[in-house]
């Protein structure tokens, strides 16, 4: 198994945040990390919608580029396109500031509920017809039909997976299903698969890897 790149990553920290405290993070955020674009009209500044800071850049052993801050009195959301494991690190700096300037506590923040969502582009060798069996009479019916209006034989089987839970009674943060699909328009002999998690980026990698021992071709 092969990431080929990671196509969104998204890492949220859910910590309460006073009014006071987000009007003057707004200028310290966008001194530190040169974001390129923020709030200029007053409707910008509902924090109903959260706040939003658009092409920044955080430095650690590499520069990161920071696509979208968004801020709201109930947390914070930052979305790359590297590790959530690195978007945590710029969360941790701004709650840090939170706690020295502002009116967070470092309780909030030890406690403070994390959720996460990340697509990877990877490549990966799977053999399909292990899991999908149960699935031959509904593949055989849809095959069998679609010659009768006149096209070439073709052959439909899995060629993804959704996985999730009954979330309506659980509270927030509600993790996002996790899925592996195809990529659209390629070959199924490239191999290339879209995969969605609500996991930290080196646990998406290493349930995949899983997927693969498990399932593989």
């Amino acid at each position: 198994m092969r990431l080929s790149r990671i196509a969104f990553s998204q890492s949220i920290r859910y910590l309460s945040i006073s009014t006071d405290d987000i009007y003057r993070l707004i200028g310290t955020l966008k001194d530190k990390y040169s974001f390129l674009e923020g709030p200029q009209k007053v409707k910008e500044y509902d924090l109903n919608d959260g706040i939003n800071l658009y092409g920044g850049t955080f430095i650690r052993e590499f520069r990161v580029s920071i696509d979208k801050c968004a801020i709201f009195t109930n947390g914070l959301v930052v979305e790359t396109q590297v590790p959530v494991e690195t978007a945590d690190q710029l969360i941790d700096e701004i709650s840090n500031w939170l706690f020295e300037n502002g009116s967070a506590t470092v309780g909030q923040w030890e406690k403070a509920p994390r959720s996460y969502f990340s697509r990877l582009e990877v490549e990966m060798n799977l053999d399909w017809a292990k899991i999908s069996n149960q699935l031959d009479p509904l593949t055989s019916f849809i095959n069998e039909r679609l010659a009768t209006y006149g096209n070439p034989p073709i052959n439909f089987g899995l060629v993804g997976m959704n996985v999730h839970a009954d979330v309506s009674q659980y509270p927030y943060p509600r993790p996002f299903p996790f899925s592996l699909t195809r990529r659209e328009n390629a070959a199924y002999g490239d191999n290339i698969y879209n995969s969605a998690s609500p996991l930290q980026t080196a646990d998406h990698m290493n349930a995949l890897e899983l997927m693969e021992r498990t399932y593989g071709a």
